[in-house]
Protein backbone atom coordinates (compact mmCIF):
# COMPACT_ATOMS: atom_id res chain seq x y z
CA UNK A 1 0.00 0.00 0.00
CA UNK A 2 2.97 2.05 0.41
CA UNK A 3 3.31 2.40 -3.54
CA UNK A 4 -0.09 3.22 -3.86
CA UNK A 5 0.10 6.64 -4.62
CA UNK A 6 2.76 5.98 -7.26
CA UNK A 7 0.18 3.69 -9.41
CA UNK A 8 -2.87 6.12 -8.73
CA UNK A 9 -2.31 8.35 -11.71
CA UNK A 10 -2.25 5.85 -14.10
CA UNK A 11 -6.14 4.70 -12.80
CA UNK A 12 -7.31 7.91 -11.75
CA UNK A 13 -7.99 10.60 -14.66
CA UNK A 14 -8.87 14.18 -12.96
CA UNK A 15 -11.80 15.78 -14.38
CA UNK A 16 -12.41 13.14 -17.05
CA UNK A 17 -14.42 13.55 -20.01
CA UNK A 18 -16.07 11.01 -22.96
CA UNK A 19 -17.08 11.50 -26.05
CA UNK A 20 -20.58 10.49 -27.31
CA UNK A 21 -21.00 9.13 -31.04
CA UNK A 22 -23.67 10.22 -33.23
CA UNK A 23 -24.05 8.07 -36.31
CA UNK A 24 -20.98 6.22 -36.28
CA UNK A 25 -18.84 9.95 -35.69
CA UNK A 26 -17.62 11.39 -32.92
CA UNK A 27 -19.12 13.90 -30.93
CA UNK A 28 -19.23 16.54 -28.36
CA UNK A 29 -17.05 16.19 -25.39
CA UNK A 30 -18.94 15.89 -21.93
CA UNK A 31 -17.37 15.97 -18.68
CA UNK A 32 -18.38 12.51 -16.36
CA UNK A 33 -20.07 14.40 -12.98
CA UNK A 34 -19.72 10.74 -11.19
CA UNK A 35 -18.70 7.14 -11.15
CA UNK A 36 -16.25 5.54 -12.96
CA UNK A 37 -15.73 5.37 -17.07
CA UNK A 38 -16.40 2.01 -18.61
CA UNK A 39 -13.79 -0.29 -18.65
CA UNK A 40 -11.61 1.35 -15.68
CA UNK A 41 -9.40 -0.79 -13.92
CA UNK A 42 -10.09 0.43 -11.13
CA UNK A 43 -14.01 -0.67 -11.05
CA UNK A 44 -13.67 -4.31 -10.11
CA UNK A 45 -11.32 -3.48 -7.25
CA UNK A 46 -13.63 -1.18 -6.07
CA UNK A 47 -16.93 -2.92 -6.22
CA UNK A 48 -14.98 -5.67 -4.45
CA UNK A 49 -14.11 -3.65 -1.78
CA UNK A 50 -17.13 -1.90 -1.33
CA UNK A 51 -18.87 -5.60 -1.35
CA UNK A 52 -16.94 -7.27 0.99
CA UNK A 53 -17.30 -4.10 3.53
CA UNK A 54 -21.29 -4.98 3.70
CA UNK A 55 -20.28 -8.68 3.44
CA UNK A 56 -18.37 -7.92 7.24
CA UNK A 57 -21.19 -5.89 8.22
CA UNK A 58 -24.08 -8.16 7.75
CA UNK A 59 -21.44 -10.80 9.67
CA UNK A 60 -20.84 -8.31 12.45
CA UNK A 61 -24.81 -8.00 12.46
CA UNK A 62 -25.43 -11.48 12.70
CA UNK A 63 -22.99 -12.04 15.55
CA UNK A 64 -24.33 -9.35 17.83
CA UNK A 65 -27.62 -10.48 17.48
CA UNK A 66 -29.63 -7.41 15.59
CA UNK A 67 -30.92 -10.92 13.28
CA UNK A 68 -30.50 -14.18 13.17
CA UNK A 69 -29.34 -16.59 10.76
CA UNK A 70 -30.39 -20.09 9.82
CA UNK A 71 -28.42 -23.65 10.31
CA UNK A 72 -28.16 -25.91 7.41
CA UNK A 73 -26.75 -29.28 8.77
CA UNK A 74 -25.66 -30.76 12.18
CA UNK A 75 -21.98 -31.94 13.53
CA UNK A 76 -18.59 -30.34 12.14
CA UNK A 77 -20.14 -29.72 8.79
CA UNK A 78 -23.26 -27.32 9.45
CA UNK A 79 -23.72 -23.80 7.88
CA UNK A 80 -24.56 -21.10 8.95
CA UNK A 81 -26.29 -18.62 6.27
CA UNK A 82 -26.68 -14.76 6.39
CA UNK A 83 -26.59 -13.33 3.34
CA UNK A 84 -25.54 -14.31 -0.62
CA UNK A 85 -24.43 -11.82 -2.62
CA UNK A 86 -23.82 -12.07 -6.09
CA UNK A 87 -23.00 -8.85 -8.18
CA UNK A 88 -25.13 -5.88 -6.87
CA UNK A 89 -27.59 -8.27 -6.11
CA UNK A 90 -28.12 -9.46 -2.36
CA UNK A 91 -30.20 -12.08 -0.41
CA UNK A 92 -30.78 -11.56 3.16
CA UNK A 93 -32.34 -13.84 5.98
CA UNK A 94 -33.57 -13.28 9.24
CA UNK A 95 -35.68 -14.72 11.38
CA UNK A 96 -39.84 -14.12 11.23
CA UNK A 97 -40.59 -10.92 13.18
CA UNK A 98 -40.60 -7.39 12.45
CA UNK A 99 -37.91 -6.43 14.81
CA UNK A 100 -35.38 -8.75 12.87
CA UNK A 101 -36.82 -7.55 9.68
CA UNK A 102 -36.33 -3.41 10.91
CA UNK A 103 -32.73 -4.19 12.35
CA UNK A 104 -31.70 -5.71 8.82
CA UNK A 105 -33.11 -2.33 6.89
CA UNK A 106 -31.23 -0.69 9.53
CA UNK A 107 -28.03 -2.34 8.84
CA UNK A 108 -28.68 -1.23 4.93
CA UNK A 109 -29.38 2.09 6.19
CA UNK A 110 -25.68 2.53 8.14
CA UNK A 111 -24.38 0.97 4.64
CA UNK A 112 -25.31 3.48 2.94
CA UNK A 113 -24.75 6.37 5.17
CA UNK A 114 -21.32 5.28 4.96
CA UNK A 115 -20.35 4.47 1.76
CA UNK A 116 -23.13 6.65 0.02
CA UNK A 117 -24.47 3.83 -2.08
CA UNK A 118 -28.29 4.49 -1.87
CA UNK A 119 -30.90 1.61 -0.89
CA UNK A 120 -33.64 1.08 -3.22
CA UNK A 121 -36.42 0.03 -0.83
CA UNK A 122 -38.99 0.06 -4.37
CA UNK A 123 -36.35 -2.32 -5.65
CA UNK A 124 -36.47 -4.95 -2.62
CA UNK A 125 -38.71 -7.69 -1.94
CA UNK A 126 -40.16 -9.37 1.43
CA UNK A 127 -40.69 -13.29 1.15
CA UNK A 128 -42.28 -15.52 4.35
CA UNK A 129 -41.03 -18.69 4.61
CA UNK A 130 -43.79 -20.72 6.87
CA UNK A 131 -44.94 -17.20 7.91
CA UNK A 132 -48.82 -15.75 7.55
CA UNK A 133 -48.86 -13.94 4.58
CA UNK A 134 -50.46 -11.29 6.53
CA UNK A 135 -47.95 -10.34 9.09
CA UNK A 136 -45.50 -10.35 5.67
CA UNK A 137 -47.91 -7.79 4.39
CA UNK A 138 -47.86 -5.72 7.21
CA UNK A 139 -43.84 -5.81 7.90
CA UNK A 140 -43.61 -5.02 4.18
CA UNK A 141 -45.52 -2.32 4.31
CA UNK A 142 -44.11 -1.23 7.33
CA UNK A 143 -40.42 -1.56 5.92
CA UNK A 144 -41.37 0.15 2.40
CA UNK A 145 -40.41 -2.41 0.04
CA UNK A 146 -43.05 -5.32 -1.72
CA UNK A 147 -44.54 -8.30 -0.28
CA UNK A 148 -42.52 -11.23 -2.44
CA UNK A 149 -44.68 -14.61 -2.83
CA UNK A 150 -43.30 -18.21 -3.92
CA UNK A 151 -42.20 -19.69 -6.47
CA UNK A 152 -40.43 -16.59 -7.74
CA UNK A 153 -37.46 -16.28 -9.58
CA UNK A 154 -33.99 -14.43 -8.78
CA UNK A 155 -31.59 -13.98 -11.46
CA UNK A 156 -32.94 -16.18 -13.62
CA UNK A 157 -32.93 -19.07 -11.22
CA UNK A 158 -36.54 -20.56 -10.09
CA UNK A 159 -36.90 -19.61 -5.58
CA UNK A 160 -39.60 -22.27 -4.49
CA UNK A 161 -39.29 -23.77 -7.95
CA UNK A 162 -41.95 -27.17 -7.68
CA UNK A 163 -40.63 -30.87 -7.69
CA UNK A 164 -41.75 -31.24 -11.30
CA UNK A 165 -39.04 -28.41 -12.69
CA UNK A 166 -36.84 -31.17 -13.48
CA UNK A 167 -35.81 -29.62 -16.80
CA UNK A 168 -35.01 -26.39 -14.63
CA UNK A 169 -32.49 -28.23 -12.48
CA UNK A 170 -30.52 -30.99 -14.53
CA UNK A 171 -28.00 -28.99 -15.39
CA UNK A 172 -26.73 -28.24 -11.56
CA UNK A 173 -26.86 -32.08 -11.14
CA UNK A 174 -24.01 -32.31 -13.67
CA UNK A 175 -22.36 -29.59 -11.79
CA UNK A 176 -22.70 -30.98 -8.68
CA UNK A 177 -19.85 -33.29 -9.58
CA UNK A 178 -17.13 -30.95 -10.46
CA UNK A 179 -17.99 -27.69 -8.55
CA UNK A 180 -16.00 -28.75 -4.96
CA UNK A 181 -16.38 -25.12 -2.90
CA UNK A 182 -19.74 -23.36 -4.48
CA UNK A 183 -21.41 -22.12 -1.68
CA UNK A 184 -24.60 -23.87 -3.12
CA UNK A 185 -23.15 -27.59 -2.84
CA UNK A 186 -21.77 -26.60 0.64
CA UNK A 187 -25.40 -25.80 1.40
CA UNK A 188 -26.55 -29.07 0.11
CA UNK A 189 -23.28 -30.97 1.68
CA UNK A 190 -24.37 -29.58 5.73
CA UNK A 191 -28.12 -30.42 5.01
CA UNK A 192 -27.07 -33.93 4.61
CA UNK A 193 -24.15 -33.89 6.77
CA UNK A 194 -20.78 -34.72 4.45
CA UNK A 195 -17.72 -33.03 3.25
CA UNK A 196 -18.71 -30.81 -0.17
CA UNK A 197 -14.95 -31.93 -1.02
CA UNK A 198 -16.05 -35.67 -1.10
CA UNK A 199 -15.16 -36.81 -4.71
CA UNK A 200 -17.84 -39.93 -4.03
CA UNK A 201 -21.43 -39.15 -2.66
CA UNK A 202 -22.68 -40.98 0.69
CA UNK A 203 -25.42 -43.68 -0.07
CA UNK A 204 -27.97 -42.04 1.97
CA UNK A 205 -31.50 -43.59 1.86
CA UNK A 206 -34.50 -43.08 3.57
CA UNK A 207 -37.30 -40.85 4.00
CA UNK A 208 -36.60 -36.51 4.42
CA UNK A 209 -34.38 -36.52 1.37
CA UNK A 210 -35.84 -34.22 -0.90
CA UNK A 211 -36.21 -35.21 -4.44
CA UNK A 212 -32.89 -32.94 -5.75
CA UNK A 213 -31.21 -34.84 -3.56
CA UNK A 214 -32.09 -38.34 -4.83
CA UNK A 215 -31.88 -37.04 -8.57
CA UNK A 216 -28.46 -36.65 -7.71
CA UNK A 217 -27.76 -39.79 -6.23
CA UNK A 218 -29.54 -41.52 -8.97
CA UNK A 219 -27.00 -40.04 -11.25
CA UNK A 220 -24.46 -42.14 -9.27
CA UNK A 221 -25.86 -45.28 -7.85
CA UNK A 222 -28.38 -45.78 -10.97
CA UNK A 223 -27.66 -49.49 -11.83
CA UNK A 224 -26.64 -49.73 -15.66
CA UNK A 225 -26.25 -53.41 -16.96
CA UNK A 226 -26.35 -54.95 -13.59
CA UNK A 227 -23.47 -52.10 -12.35
CA UNK A 228 -23.25 -48.57 -11.35
CA UNK A 229 -20.73 -45.88 -11.64
CA UNK A 230 -20.03 -45.80 -8.24
CA UNK A 231 -18.78 -49.34 -8.31
CA UNK A 232 -16.98 -49.50 -11.84
CA UNK A 233 -14.33 -46.92 -11.40
CA UNK A 234 -11.64 -46.97 -9.10
CA UNK A 235 -10.49 -43.30 -7.04
CA UNK A 236 -6.37 -42.53 -7.94
CA UNK A 237 -4.92 -41.69 -4.03
CA UNK A 238 -2.62 -39.14 -3.56
CA UNK A 239 -2.75 -37.42 -0.50
CA UNK A 240 -6.01 -38.90 1.07
CA UNK A 241 -7.65 -35.76 2.39
CA UNK A 242 -10.77 -36.51 0.04
CA UNK A 243 -10.94 -39.80 -0.16
CA UNK A 244 -12.97 -42.12 2.29
CA UNK A 245 -11.06 -44.74 3.64
CA UNK A 246 -13.78 -47.70 4.17
CA UNK A 247 -16.33 -46.06 1.94
CA UNK A 248 -14.55 -45.36 -1.53
CA UNK A 249 -12.46 -48.10 -3.67
CA UNK A 250 -9.37 -46.48 -3.57
CA UNK A 251 -7.40 -49.42 -1.97
CA UNK A 252 -8.14 -53.12 -3.59
CA UNK A 253 -10.68 -53.61 -6.18
CA UNK A 254 -13.79 -52.61 -3.88
CA UNK A 255 -14.49 -50.49 -0.55
CA UNK A 256 -12.49 -51.68 2.68
CA UNK A 257 -15.61 -52.02 4.29
CA UNK A 258 -17.11 -54.38 2.12
CA UNK A 259 -14.01 -56.73 1.40
CA UNK A 260 -12.99 -56.76 5.25
CA UNK A 261 -16.37 -56.46 7.06
CA UNK A 262 -15.05 -57.58 10.72
CA UNK A 263 -12.07 -54.99 10.25
CA UNK A 264 -14.59 -52.24 9.41
CA UNK A 265 -16.94 -53.70 12.17
CA UNK A 266 -14.24 -53.36 15.06
CA UNK A 267 -12.70 -49.72 13.66
CA UNK A 268 -13.22 -47.05 16.00
CA UNK A 269 -13.14 -44.71 12.89
CA UNK A 270 -15.73 -45.81 10.17
CA UNK A 271 -16.01 -41.88 8.67
CA UNK A 272 -12.25 -41.21 8.29
CA UNK A 273 -10.31 -39.96 5.11
CA UNK A 274 -7.07 -42.19 4.03
CA UNK A 275 -4.86 -39.57 5.65
CA UNK A 276 -6.87 -40.00 9.06
CA UNK A 277 -5.56 -43.33 9.41
CA UNK A 278 -2.12 -43.31 7.72
CA UNK A 279 0.83 -40.40 7.27
CA UNK A 280 2.10 -40.38 3.40
CA UNK A 281 6.49 -40.94 3.99
CA UNK A 282 8.78 -41.26 1.71
CA UNK A 283 9.05 -44.76 2.26
CA UNK A 284 5.21 -45.23 1.35
CA UNK A 285 2.12 -44.93 4.25
CA UNK A 286 2.57 -45.32 7.82
CA UNK A 287 -0.67 -47.03 8.69
CA UNK A 288 -1.97 -46.39 12.44
CA UNK A 289 -6.00 -47.89 12.58
CA UNK A 290 -7.14 -48.32 15.96
CA UNK A 291 -9.75 -51.38 16.94
CA UNK A 292 -11.58 -51.04 19.84
CA UNK A 293 -10.58 -54.78 20.71
CA UNK A 294 -8.36 -57.08 19.75
CA UNK A 295 -8.98 -59.39 17.22
CA UNK A 296 -10.39 -63.31 17.79
CA UNK A 297 -8.61 -66.17 16.72
CA UNK A 298 -10.71 -66.87 13.82
CA UNK A 299 -10.38 -63.04 12.86
CA UNK A 300 -6.78 -63.39 12.24
CA UNK A 301 -6.73 -64.28 8.53
CA UNK A 302 -9.18 -61.57 7.35
CA UNK A 303 -6.99 -59.21 9.76
CA UNK A 304 -3.38 -60.02 8.10
CA UNK A 305 -4.50 -59.77 4.48
CA UNK A 306 -6.21 -56.37 5.78
CA UNK A 307 -2.91 -55.42 6.70
CA UNK A 308 -1.13 -57.14 3.87
CA UNK A 309 -3.00 -54.86 1.68
CA UNK A 310 -2.52 -51.81 2.83
CA UNK A 311 0.84 -52.04 2.99
CA UNK A 312 1.41 -53.36 -0.58
CA UNK A 313 -0.72 -49.80 -1.35
CA UNK A 314 1.13 -47.52 -3.27
CA UNK A 315 -0.30 -44.06 -3.71
CA UNK A 316 -0.39 -42.62 -7.02
CA UNK A 317 0.45 -38.77 -7.85
CA UNK A 318 -2.14 -37.04 -9.67
CA UNK A 319 -1.28 -35.12 -12.86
Amino acid sequence: MENWHKYQPLLYIPNPKEIQPVDNQPGRRFRLARGLRQGCPLSPLLFNLVGEALNLMLEKATRVGLFSCFMVGYGDNALEISHLQFADDLILFCGASENQVQNAKRVLRVFELTSGLKLNLKKCTLFGVNTCAHEVRGWASRVGCSEGKLPSDYLGLPLGAKKNNRLIWQPWFWRFGWEVSSPWKCIVAAKYNFDPGDICLPSLRGRGLSWMWRDILQNFYEEIGGQNLRDIFKIQVSDGRRVNFWQDTCIGNCPLMIAFPRMFALALNKEGKVSDFGTKTNNGWVWSIQFRRNVFDWERDQFDAFFRLLHEFEPQRLT
